[in-house]
């Protein structure tokens, strides 16, 4: 008391403690605590020193209730994360997985008032001192209220998103739990990269939605209207190099309204799992108006329009193919990638169709067959539409009438050739509706009316009228008229002709009367009796009223084309000019002239549909064709105005023969060389058979294909996986020890005939042409097991 130091006592002689030491006994109390959703970390306060080390965060139970009811919602923690020790104080993290669940549990730790603690004691209690004395349990019936309550800030962050182009989703994950409710898909901007750029697509919140519960991932089901949309535009979400997204600070708010951080176009977030389309589209409908002269196809995805294959549609007058059918050879593309796509037809199946009356004529015999691969999608390795067979959903009949747009005269012939702008019903016509003239607004005396005649024309772009004799007499009593073309001149009354779907043709007037076009006036200049075509024999059969000088054929001046009219965009693939030709060894002057075609221009002619059948097969030619023994020239014939339909036609009835085949393992390539030009589409490659020494075969898989066209040649590009077969099996490995083995249906010939078998043992094919392959193999991977004895290579 009087300020003296105590005497220190040094370590190196402590004092034992006496007898009067009393143990610690008193239990630990928890007497405050507080919660921050911003940092998502609890401080727990107690009335002496615990021990950290032995929290147990399975203990502790958060409550939205001071007194645990039926509806009270509560969270026992799961773990605790950087834990704080300050002795009478700890503070530690929450886990994340239990920091989403209380923002996803809207009545647990929303605010102070609906935060409480309660400390269980089912596995020891959640801390003791540190005298081993466990913490004062507080039940669920009467928790301990928050002291210290600090609400969430933070924005959440988009930390992810997966496209499914397949499955049509567009998955989103956030950094904290967020509101389904509140999210605003027409924020959402799908975009082809990660800078700013005009290939984009907003989603459409009309369309697109989501189904999920509030969390951290969202899943947005993409409408068919924003999928299709995505799929149409070229190089945007087409592969995960072309898949960015961007988002606004109202795309969607977390549990406390925090709006998530945007992410601007010019910083847009790269796709982290990108699913390609893989399902083939559908057909779901078709249209058909043979006044605008379209077909329009509706399918359930977008497609890519300009790969519509015209030879893969069929039109059906029934369900089942029975009936009548048109395999469709040619269309023109007049729409763009849509799910909706407009074929324009042909001039020349338009007509073909026509021709047809049982077949779309109504809406009740028009039904559609598409082929496998009649179109494909949008996906970067496309896939083809898969086949099927529809009734027609729109239907509209031709309403347009058709016109007379070139005639000629035939004086010698005592005929006149209308040719129209469509196909005509030769039954409904009517010579009494012409009146020849000797100019367009020629008076009455100048004019002259038939009176008869008639036709044995077949219904078709062209009628021929044979004049009788009265009314050729007539018109040769009339000096002036229709003495050369510039005194004939045709006057047409709407009762001439109808067309197939029952539509008069277009009157014309005597002041618009139609000159005509190829004028042969009454002299013995030859023409062109008939001519037959056998595609069997490889023989065209020309016929003239007279003999003919063989010395002056031209073959050359002949050409086979589809249709009597060949319109100016056509010509190249409608109309062939033959390029040679002969006549049989020793043959004479005369009326027939039979010339033996040349194989490139059968092969041309097969290739181009043109001279398939008789409804394809016209004649032109030109007057340096052939002269007559007066060395007078034959008449022309004029594409559009005269050319001659065969009488008589025989089809090709020669199966395609393989010549030979090269096989290249550098290149890859399968080619097969036929005797004749054979059809690319379909071509089964899974019936050709490569065969080696000592039996050993494969036989080709849909691995391998062939982007030929029709065509003497197809060239075959042999898949990975077969090439990889081929090798392990060392089946084509050399020159001689490669030969081919096919079936008839492997390919077929323009007229539809497969091609000659090749058997195994019988006439296998050896090849012509090997080039073996000289790349050297590459090490790709390996693996190595430490416990093993072996690696992989």
């Amino acid at each position: 008391m009087n300020g003296n130091a105590v005497v220190a006592v040094p370590m190196t002689s402590a004092l034992q403690e006496g007898n009067c030491h009393v143990a610690d006994t008193t239990a630990p109390e928890l007497v405050a605590f507080d919660v921050d959703m911003d940092a998502l970390r609890v401080t727990l306060s107690f009335s002496e020193t615990v021990d950290v080390p032995l929290l147990q965060a399975g203990e502790i139970q958060l409550q939205g209730e001071q007194v645990r009811g039926g509806s009270t919602q509560v969270l026992v923690l799961g773990g605790a994360e950087a834990v704080d020790d300050r002795e009478t104080v700890v503070e530690f993290g929450l886990t994340t997985a239990d920091g989403n669940t209380l923002k996803f549990l809207r009545s647990l730790a929303a605010s102070s008032a609906t935060t409480f603690v309660a400390l269980l004691s089912t596995s020891g209690g959640a801390i003791t001192d540190t005298s081993g004395n466990e913490v004062v349990a507080i039940s669920e019936g009467s928790a301990l209220a928050v002291s210290g309550f600090t609400a969430d800030t933070t924005s959440p962050e988009l930390v992810a998103f997966d496209l499914d182009m397949d499955g049509a989703a567009l998955t989103l994950v956030f950094s904290e739990t967020v509101q389904v409710g509140r999210l605003d898909v027409g924020t959402l901007t799908l975009q082809s990269s990660g800078v700013a750029t005009a290939n984009v697509h907003t989603l459409d919140a009309n369309v697109s939605s989501s189904g999920s519960a509030d969390g951290t991932m969202l899943v947005v089901d993409l409408g068919i209207v924003d999928l299709n949309e995505l799929k149409r535009k070229v190089g945007l979400a087409a592969s995960a190099s072309t898949t960015f997204l961007s988002i606004t600070p109202a795309t969607v708010v977390d549990m406390n309204n925090n709006t998530v951080v945007a992410v601007v176009p010019t910083a847009g977030q790269a796709v982290r799992v990108f699913v390609e389309d893989t399902t083939a589209p559908q057909l779901v409908a078709f249209d058909l108006d043979l006044t605008a002269e379209e077909l329009v196809l509706t399918f359930d995805e977008t497609v890519d329009a300009s790969t519509a294959a015209a030879a893969l549609f069929e039109l059906r007058s029934n369900a089942t193919g029975s009936g009548q059918t048109f395999t469709l050879t040619s269309v023109t593309v007049l729409s763009t990638d849509d799910p909706v796509v407009t074929l324009g037809l042909s001039f020349a199946d338009l007509n073909n169709i026509k021709l047809l009356a049982g077949l779309a004529s109504q809406a009740s015999n028009t039904f559609l067959a598409m082929a496998a691969g009649g179109v494909r999608d949008m996906a970067t390795v496309a896939n083809p539409a898969t086949g099927k067979t529809l009734a027609v959903s729109g239907y509209a009949a031709d309403t347009t009438r058709p016109q007379l747009v070139a005639f000629a005269a035939n004086v010698n012939a005592s005929t006149l050739t209308l040719n129209f702008d469509e196909v005509v019903d030769a039954a409904t016509l009517a010579p009494t509706a012409l009146t020849l003239q000797t100019s367009a607004g020629a008076a009455a005396a100048d004019m002259y009316t038939l009176t008869g005649g008639l036709s044995t024309s077949p219904n078709g772009l062209q009628v021929v009228v044979q004049l009788t004799v009265d009314d050729l007499n007539e018109i040769k009593k009339r000096p002036g008229l229709f003495v050369n073309e510039a005194t004939s001149f045709l006057q047409v009354a709407a009762t001439l002709v109808d067309d197939m779907a029952g539509n008069p043709v277009v009157p014309v007037d005597n002041a618009g009367a139609l000159q005509v076009a190829v004028f042969e006036d009454d002299t013995t200049r030859p023409a062109l009796v008939s001519f037959d075509l056998n595609m069997t024999s490889e023989e065209l059969t020309l016929v003239f009223p007279e003999t003919m000088n063989i010395t002056s054929l031209d073959v050359t001046q002949l050409a086979l084309q589809k249709t009597s009219t060949v319109g100016a965009a056509d010509l190249a693939a409608d109309r062939y000019t033959l390029t040679g030709g002969s006549l049989p060894a020793g043959a004479e002057d005369s009326t027939v002239l039979v010339i033996t075609l040349t194989l490139d221009d059968l092969n041309e002619l097969k290739r181009l549909e043109i001279a398939n059948g008789a409804s394809t097969t016209f004649l032109t030619m030109t007057s340096g064709v052939v002269s007559d023994m007066r060395q007078r020239q034959v008449l022309q014939l004029v594409n559009g105005v005269n050319a001659r339909p065969v009488t008589t036609y025989s089809g090709d009835d020669t199966q395609p023969v393989v010549q030979s085949f090269d096989l290249d393992m550098h290149g890859e390539v399968l080619t097969l060389r036929f005797s004749e030009t054979v059809r690319a589409v379909p071509l089964d490659v899974t019936a050709l058979t490569l065969q080696g020494a000592g039996g050993s075969s494969f036989v080709l898989t849909g691995d391998s294909t062939s982007s030929s066209p029709d065509g003497a040649a197809i060239a075959i590009d042999l898949g990975t996986d077969d090439l990889n077969a081929i090798k392990a099996l060392e089946i084509a490995n050399t020159q001689g020890a490669t030969h081919l083995a096919l079936d008839e249906n492997t390919v077929r010939d323009t007229t539809g005939l497969g091609v000659v078998a090749l058997v195994d043992g019988a006439n296998a094919e050896p090849v012509a042409v090997y080039t073996p392959d000289t790349v050297r193999a590459v090490l790709e991977r390996f693996e190595l097991s430490v416990n093993g004895t072996a690696g992989v290579l």
